[in-house]
Parts: C-alpha cells; structure tokens; sequence
C-alpha cells in the first residue's frame, strides 16, 4: 500500500509532457492489439504497419540523435541485440506451436522501440524487454485465480445427479488440477457432441482456459510505463 506521505510526491514528480510520444502511441496499438486477439484471437497485419507508420518518425529522430551522440552506446546495442535475439528464439517457439505470430511481432516491436530502461530507485539499466515479460507472466497467473472460482462454484451448486462429486479432488494430481482446469461442457463442438451421442465420453469434461498472450503483455506493458512515469 502507498503511503498518504509518498502520494504528493508522486503527484509533483508526474510530468505528463515527459512521457516520451511514442510510449504514448505503442501503448494505445498494445492495447488494441490485445482486444482484438481477446475478441478474434487474430491481430490483422495493417494494425502492427499503423502502429509502425505511426512511430516511425519519433524512432527516426530517435536513432539520428543517438547516432550522432554515441552510435557505439548501450543503447544502440540493446535496439539491435534485443529484437534479433527474440526474432531468432521466438521463431522457435513460434514453430512449436507455443507462440503465435502476432505475439512474436509484439515482442520485436516493443524491444525495438524501447531497448532500455532504468530501474526505479538505482542505476540498474536493462533491456526494457526484461519487465515486461516479468510482468507479463504476473498477470498471467489470474487465470489460476479463475479456475479456482470455477471449481469451487461447480462443487457447490446444486446437482440432482451428483456430477460435481466425481471431480472432487481425491488425489495430488486432482488438487493440481484445481489450479490448472475446470469442469465444462464440452458439447459446443461438433466431435465432442458426436462422442457425447455415442456414449464415448461424458458430457463434462475438464477444460482449461486459452489465455490471449497480448492481453497481459499489454497490462505489463501498460504497467513499466506507469512505473517508469512516477519514478
């Protein structure tokens, strides 16, 4: 909790027309980016060419100062090692299937536009990539929150058949599963609804939720921004 003594200080340190325009811009396109592959599960390319027109000339003048100052620096070198790193592992990860396409241009895009940034409170300076996907994975893990509710709201209501006693947790693989799965129906698609008709397998089945990876980068985006203006 922030202390009613810090909350001033805060105030008076919050310079709006500090933050950088292109911080501003990318934020918004994350944003969108993430509603869309929430609602679609599909970002269209001509988002991710707008968002690249839009903060094209704020990197332009960007990349002339830094080099004209120092084209050897820190931060030269972070634009560039950065991106190519994660284009090379991420394609990996795209290939296996773990990785969709749109999160792998997020990923570039960001460490690109901004290769670095200062630790609140000390001299640290690290790829501004690294707190992002910290945060990122924090925000993930609401969705262990999730199907906890679920299982507990399914273990409660009422149920003349009794089917919300077979998947009470008898085991330590069952309380795992607690975190990581919920009972579903499973009859809105049309295999399953045909193994339902031919008595192959139950109605509810344990399912686990697909969560969007733009969705919480955008939140741990959105949040080293935050942290980044205030201190």
């Amino acid at each position: 909790m922030i202390s009613s003594a810090i909350i001033p200080e805060l105030i008076l340190n919050f310079q709006p027309f500090a933050v950088p325009a292109e911080a501003v811009i990318a934020a918004v396109f994350f944003i969108a980016a993430a509603l869309a592959d929430l609602k679609d599960r599909n970002v269209p390319d001509r988002l991710w060419l707008v968002m690249t027109a839009a903060v094209l000339p704020f990197l332009a003048a960007d990349l002339c100062a830094d080099i004209l100052t120092d084209p050897f620096s820190r931060k030269m070198f972070f634009r560039f090692l950065i991106p190519s790193a994660v284009l090379v592992f991420g394609n990996r990860i795209f290939r296996s299937g773990l990785f969709g396409g749109a999160d792998l241009k997020a990923v570039i895009i960001f460490s690109f536009l901004f290769p670095e940034i200062r630790l609140p409170g000390s001299l640290m300076i690290l790829p501004a990539i690294v707190p992002v996907l910290m945060m990122t994975s924090f925000f993930s893990s609401y969705w262990i929150l999730f199907c906890l509710y679920m299982n507990v709201r399914y273990f409660l209501r009422r149920d003349p058949e009794g089917r919300n006693k077979t998947y009470f947790p008898k085991c330590l693989k069952d309380i795992f599963l607690l975190f990581v799965s919920y009972p579903g129906d499973i009859a809105e698609g049309e295999r399953p609804k045909k193994d339902i008709e031919a008595g192959e397998m139950p109605k509810i089945q344990r399912v686990s939720p697909s969560v969007p990876f733009l969705l919480p980068f955008a939140a741990g985006v959105l949040s080293v921004f935050t942290v980044a203006l205030f201190f």
